[in-house]
């Protein structure tokens, strides 16, 4: 029911290039973690995901796990969202699209979840920006980012 998509719609600053975000796509998925937090850590999570700031707003969707139950989950999706892929001559604009260590990021955060392979593969053939975003970010995330030149 809903597809991650790259569509560019904002640039961060913080990591370099444009997240991702869910949209509706009838017969697509998502995979991600479920994570179980107290109720009163929502508004620090809502403040990360930048909801203050209209980067990102809150849905409560039912997600299907793989053992076939439906939970009612929190997820974010970019308010601003285009149409379409940004491109001009047929590529995605450099600025538009996902920087290095934001690729990585989900990567890691998949295999650590135990995601599908094909969902990891997915991820890793997203074409970045080669930006590492904000020294402070990858150095809190201890992210090993010693290949990031190497564009897809």
């Amino acid at each position: 029911m809903f597809l991650e998509k790259f569509l560019g719609a904002t640039y961060a600053t913080r990591w370099g290039g444009a997240p991702s975000t869910v949209v509706q796509e009838p017969g697509e998925n998502v995979w991600g973690a479920i994570w179980e937090i107290d109720m009163k850590d929502m508004g620090s999570l809502d403040k990360q995901e930048g909801v203050h700031r209209g980067v990102y707003q809150p849905l409560s969707l039912p997600i299907e796990t793989p053992r076939g139950e439906t939970l009612i989950c929190r997820v974010y999706q970019l308010v601003n969202n285009p149409d379409d892929y940004p491109v001009k001559n047929g590529v995605m604009l450099n600025d538009r699209k996902p920087s290095y260590s934001y690729i990585q990021v989900l990567i890691n955060g998949a295999i650590e979840s135990g995601l599908p392979e094909y969902y990891v593969e997915f991820l890793k053939s997203v074409e970045h920006n080669g930006n590492l975003g904000k020294p402070e970010l990858i150095s809190n995330l201890n992210l090993n980012l010693t290949d990031h030149s190497q564009k897809n």
